[in-house]
């Protein structure tokens, strides 16, 4: 039976992605909107909206409305719809030692969804992703910005320290809807999907510069960001016990990017 997915974001780099893997499987995609409205006729729900990742999002009051009230809204609405499965989408940045509004309305949002599956029953589970990668994300993140000043030599700031758990954005994708099928089993369960290796900038940088056979036009900076650390990276194994792992390598993501990027 094919599934009526419910997807709130599917206009953003990681709902794009789910909305297009999901439609090539012959499912129905609905687009959610910003508030947390639910439809009577899904039968399975993503929510990937969110504010404040990015680094002008800096409103307190939008963060924890969009992360947090949207949500809980959400789960209301849900009530009186059979669903067999809703995946909401939190961070990997709750589990970091230096928390921000967004983790921290993030966390919030996790202890609201896995009280609320224990006691309505739901099929609710959490998923928290590592720093997602890939083709058509944001061009101000680190990947986009060096394949930009390889090719066309502009200028950044750059400090090579910091490290990140890289997940390719198909991957994630996978990650999700491979949980949500296991969603009435585990409910209120959260899952960290990433790729469980923790990889510094200065690595990005040299593979970057390896695929596109230029150097980057890097401005060394000495400080790293306060929630910046030497050692980002999730354990997976309860993810990896259900059979999911990841299939693409980072080098293959970056050459994909790298490829995309001289196609547009």
């Amino acid at each position: 039976m094919k599934e009526t997915n419910l997807c709130n974001g599917s206009n953003g780099f990681i709902g794009s992605e789910l909305t297009r893997t999901l439609k090539h499987a012959g499912e129905t995609v609905i687009a959610g909107d910003r508030v947390g409205n639910c439809p009577e006729e899904v039968t399975r729900i993503f929510d990937l909206a969110s504010f404040g990742n990015l680094f002008h999002q800096t409103d307190v009051k939008e963060i924890y409305k969009a992360n947090l009230y949207r949500v809980l809204r959400l789960l209301h609405q849900s009530e009186d719809v059979y669903y067999k499965s809703m995946v909401l989408v939190s961070s990997s940045s709750v589990l970091l030692p230096h928390q921000t509004y967004y983790s921290l309305s993030k966390k919030a949002m996790e202890e609201l969804a896995t009280k609320w599956a224990s006691d309505h029953e739901q099929p609710i589970v959490i998923v928290r992703p590592t720093t997602v990668i890939g083709v058509g994300e944001q061009p101000s993140h680190l990947i986009p910005k060096l394949i930009d000043s390889c090719l066309n030599g502009t200028e950044m700031p750059f400090i090579g320290d910091p490290t990140h758990d890289f997940l390719d954005v198909r991957d994630f994708v996978s990650g999700m809807i491979y949980v949500s099928k296991r969603a009435s089993d585990l409910p209120g369960y959260t899952f960290n999907i990433g790729s469980g290796e923790s990889i510094p900038n200065w690595a990005i940088k040299s593979l970057v510069e390896e695929y596109t056979g230029k150097k980057a036009n890097t401005k060394e900076i000495e400080n790293m960001r306060p929630y910046d650390t030497r050692e980002w990276k999730v354990d997976t194994s309860d993810i990896r016990l259900l059979g999911w792992s990841p299939k693409y390598t980072l080098k293959e993501t970056i050459k994909n990017m790298v490829d995309k990027y001289d196609q547009s």
